[in-house]
């Protein structure tokens, strides 16, 4: 089996505190047309260490759980398990580079638990990933009205 990791980072024309919630599962569901979370504790969905919801998303069914949340360093650490796939850790970091621009690091540490999960490991690319996350930057510029 293999493990990877990847690192990217975007700038958003936001504070770092209006940032950080755009990472979490309730946020994401603002700016991400297929993200559907279900969320199995809390069920109101809020952001909190321990917490678990289950995604399909890119034709992966994927159990997430929050392992560390921060919101006053502006981080969060979330855990997903793709059954038979794959296993990703990925870190959200909001760097203030100012009161109204946040540099926002997302890194992600992938480990397969399958053949299928390395083939899966051997798509995401340091390029493959670096234009997930830029597309990230341009679905947000679309949702909110920045260039």
């Amino acid at each position: 089996m293999d493990s990877i990791a990847r690192h990217h980072s975007i700038r958003l024309p936001m504070a770092a505190d209006a940032a950080l919630p755009l990472f979490t599962p309730l946020g994401e569901r603002e700016w991400i047309a297929e993200w559907d979370p279900v969320f199995l504790y809390p069920e109101d969905g809020h952001t909190c260490e321990g917490m678990a919801f289950e995604t399909v998303h890119g034709g992966v069914h994927a159990i997430w759980t929050c392992a560390r949340w921060q919101p006053d360093r502006h981080a969060a650490k979330y855990v997903r398990v793709a059954p038979g796939s794959h296993l990703a850790v990925i870190d959200v970091a909001c760097a203030a580079m100012g009161d109204a621009e946040t540099e926002v690091s997302v890194a992600y540490r992938l480990t397969a638990l399958s053949a299928a999960g390395d083939r899966y490991l051997a798509e995401i690319t340091e390029a493959a990933f670096a234009q997930m996350i830029g597309g990230w930057r341009a679905l947000l510029a679309t949702r909110y009205g920045f260039g």
